[in-house]
């Protein structure tokens, strides 16, 4: 399992593309998770892509306000995963004052009420 914030994505951004594109495509990745039908979404990131006027190829991907996928949950290819998601609420749903509420700081998103970044998370039958 490879989880965390890892700062880089394969389609956008500052880093290098190409190794996030390695590890995706790795063997020993749950392809499912990589690249298939488990892949991480969430309504929150393609409610905040669509308010900023994203570019990114796939808005419900996005795991940061700075529009990009840089949040994991890679678990290994003989893991049975059975959901995926990134915790981020879209407005009206369940959960979105935990990291969006105008009522703190500047803004009440982001660093002001907890992160600019979202939790990846996989469910996995053992």
């Amino acid at each position: 399992m490879i989880m965390g914030d890892l700062n880089l994505e394969r389609w956008d951004g500052d880093g290098i593309p190409e190794a996030m594109e390695e590890l995706h495509n790795n063997p020993l990745v749950n392809q499912e998770v990589a690249n298939g039908s488990l892949y991480p979404t969430s309504s929150g990131a393609l409610e905040h892509a669509t308010d900023s006027n994203s570019t990114h190829p796939y808005p419900e991907r996005i795991t940061s306000l700075f529009g990009l996928a840089v949040d994991y949950a890679m678990p290994s290819a003989t893991l049975n995963v059975t959901d995926s998601g990134v915790y981020w609420s879209a407005t009206g749903e369940a959960g979105r004052l935990l990291f969006n509420d105008e009522r703190v700081g500047d803004y009440g998103d982001g660093k002001d009420i907890s992160s600019d970044h979202r939790m990846v998370w996989i469910e996995a039958k053992l």
